[in-house]
């Protein structure tokens, strides 16, 4: 389970293998087990091909449900073996940092403090930045649906349940 969700990484290999420029592909949840964990996918591209990141993972969505499209698709020359001939996963390099994972700050407005204390409640976070997405911190529909009922009751905002996974950042939600 990732973040709540069943998820067969099996799967999400077949999808990777099925865009024309991966050859190989293994996907693991990073992370520790009980907090938010994100899919990573380790792929090997097609001799000749480049990888455009954003295209597979447009590919991968075509296929999959949002919660089991990778957060991280990262090109390797390789997959590491094991002695028995299957996938080392403990010798897949740590994926690399992207400016996703650098914090756009502490929440500003009283609408985003107030969101944010909801988000460490209901996701069980110690704490949330303006660039949080709610589903990669572990948030899942029913999680949404009682952050809606929150909104709605507490701020008397009418409120729907998709303006979560529109606007799936804090800073968006606040917005919105």
């Amino acid at each position: 389970k990732v973040n709540g969700f069943r998820i067969d990484t099996s799967e999400i290999d077949g999808v990777m293998i099925a865009h024309p420029d991966i050859c190989r592909s293994v996907t693991v949840a990073t992370g520790e087990t009980g907090r938010a964990r994100r899919l990573v996918s380790y792929v090997c591209v097609r001799p000749g091909a480049v990888l455009e990141v954003d295209e597979v993972r447009t590919h991968a969505a075509r296929s999959l449900p949002r919660y089991m499209v990778p957060s991280r698709i990262v090109e390797v020359d390789d997959l590491p073996l094991s002695a028995n001939g299957k996938v080392d996963v403990r010798s897949l390099p740590a994926p690399p940092a992207t400016a996703a994972d650098v914090p756009l700050g502490p929440p500003r407005t009283p609408t985003e403090r107030r969101l944010a204390e909801w988000w460490t409640e209901i996701l069980r976070v110690d704490a949330v930045d303006v660039g949080a997405d709610f589903f990669e911190l572990g948030g899942d529909s029913l999680a949404a649906t009682d952050l809606v009922s929150r909104i709605r009751v507490e701020m008397a905002a009418n409120f729907r349940l998709r303006t979560i996974f529109d606007a799936p950042t804090l800073g968006e939600l606040a917005r919105e």
